[in-house]
C-alpha cells in the first residue's frame, strides 16, 4: 500500500518536502504501524509504502490527526518496480 503525502502548500519546496515526508516516517513509527521505505520518487511524488495493506486506515488516521495531507493508493506492480525513485532522500524503516 502506497501513501502519498501532500506538502502543506501548493507548491513546496524540496526542503517543504522532505520535512513533511520524515514528520510522516515519525507520526506512523510512533503509531506503530511498519514501513518498507519511502522518498521522492521519478514521477514527482512523495510517498511512504506500508508493510502491510491493513494498516492504511490506521495509517492515514495518524497522520490526519498529525495534520498531514495524505492519499492511499494500492500497488498494482510493486511499489518499487514503476519508474525508479530518487535516491536524493530515501528512508527505510527499521
Amino acid at each position: 500500500m502506497r501513501i502519498t503525502i501532500q506538502t502543506p502548500g501548493t507548491d513546496g519546496t524540496e526542503l517543504e518536502t522532505d520535512r513533511e515526508l520524515h514528520r510522516a516516517f515519525n507520526v506512523l513509527h510512533n503509531a506503530l504501524i511498519q514501513t518498507r521505505g519511502g522518498g521522492r520518487f521519478a514521477d514527482s511524488s512523495t510517498a511512504i509504502i506500508l508493510a502491510r495493506e491493513s494498516d492504511a486506515p490506521g495509517a492515514l488516521a495518524a497522520l490526519k490527526q498529525a495534520g498531514i495531507r495524505a492519499l492511499a493508493s494500492l500497488c498494482l506492480f510493486g511499489c518499487f518496480s514503476t519508474p525508479p525513485y530518487v535516491g536524493v532522500r530515501f528512508e527505510e524503516a527499521g
